[in-house]
């Protein structure tokens, strides 16, 4: 729970990023491990935390994100999985604007994972250079035009 600024906060909840828990070092083969947070607002006052994972790092696709949303902490004890797109390290950068989230992957191709912020659900995949290692912005109003092979 956060206080005043200069005050100390307090852990409220603790969730799972995955059934296994796997969130350390020495789990392997589970989603999980989270990574980064981005925070989106709903029109309800809710706030969905949509976090980057960093496991099971397959190179498959599977890592995806973890997804909860404010209403539902103290009820959901894990995070809801959603597959999609892999990193290559233990390091994903995430980011929120307009209505997408999208973090960076590189398996099974290097690029943007997007997804739907009202849900979590993916919106879809973008191929960028290779090593995408930022997400700096996610427009209001994509165009599809970011990135060029020259």
């Amino acid at each position: 729970e956060a206080n005043q600024p200069g005050e100390i906060s307090s852990i409220a909840h603790v969730v799972a990023a995955s059934k296994d828990n796997c969130a350390l070092d020495d789990q392997t083969g589970c989603s999980g491990m989270p990574d980064k947070v981005a925070f989106f607002p709903l029109e309800d006052g809710s706030m969905n935390f949509i976090f980057s994972l960093t496991s099971p790092n397959d190179q498959t696709g599977e890592d995806g994100i973890g997804i909860i949303n404010s209403k539902n902490l103290g009820t959901q004890d894990t995070l809801t999985h959603v597959p999609g797109g892999s990193g290559s390290s233990k390091y994903r950068s995430i980011y929120s604007g307009g209505d997408h989230v999208a973090t960076i992957m590189s398996y099974p191709h290097e690029g943007i994972m997007v997804l739907n912020g009202q849900d979590g659900s993916l919106a879809g995949t973008v191929k960028t250079n290779e090593a995408t290692t930022r997400v700096m912005y996610v427009p209001e109003q994509p165009t599809g035009a970011y990135c060029s092979a020259d």
